[in-house]
């Protein structure tokens, strides 16, 4: 690592419980991010998360919450927040290229779901409690498909029923000419 700060001089009488240096190092990335009050509930020590750096657009690091702070900081507009610091757990893709102080952002994760067919929310259409999705078929017309959804993070939604793999389901948009 590299020394960062050094808190005290020659001569000086040490402190219990005082840093007596920093050391940086690269080998893992912690951010402290700020969680609102509303949504302090539902973090723990140990929830999977992501960090991802400003410096480095789409990359990102497996991470897990280290730990949460007890006392509140209040902000500006008077809403609660805690402090929660968020550590790296797998080795880093940029080694010798992390540098203290970047800017990032951290991602709580609470419900993940691997191997799971998906498709955009907005490829979903929902009617008197059917969900269907327009599908093109192997002759090229369109078709509609009733289908059963499952967890869904916001983006998309997983399809327990309904579609395979390899099907080409279709997302309709408005176009405005100007």
């Amino acid at each position: 690592g590299i020394v960062t700060g050094i808190s005290y001089a020659a001569g000086d009488s040490v402190e219990a419980g005082k840093a007596i240096l920093s050391v940086y190092g690269d080998s893992s990335v912690s951010m402290s991010v700020s969680v609102s009050e509303d949504d302090i509930a539902n973090v723990e020590v140990g929830q999977q998360a992501s960090i991802s750096l400003t410096a480095y657009e789409g990359e990102t690091f497996d991470a897990a919450v280290e730990s949460i702070t007890a006392s509140p900081a209040r902000s500006n507009s008077s809403s609660v927040t805690y402090a929660v610091v968020v550590k790296s757990t797998g080795d880093l893709s940029l080694p010798g290229k992390i540098y203290e102080g970047m800017s990032g952002e951290a991602t709580l994760i609470r419900k993940s779901v691997p191997n799971v067919l998906n498709v955009n929310n907005r490829a979903i259409a929902f009617r008197d409690g059917v969900s269907t999705v327009k599908v093109r078929n192997r002759g090229g017309d369109v078709e509609t498909k009733t289908v059963k959804t499952g967890f869904s993070d916001g983006t998309s939604v997983e399809i327990l029923s309904g579609l395979e793999e390899g099907d080409t389901v279709l997302v309709e948009s408005a176009v405005t000419a100007k």
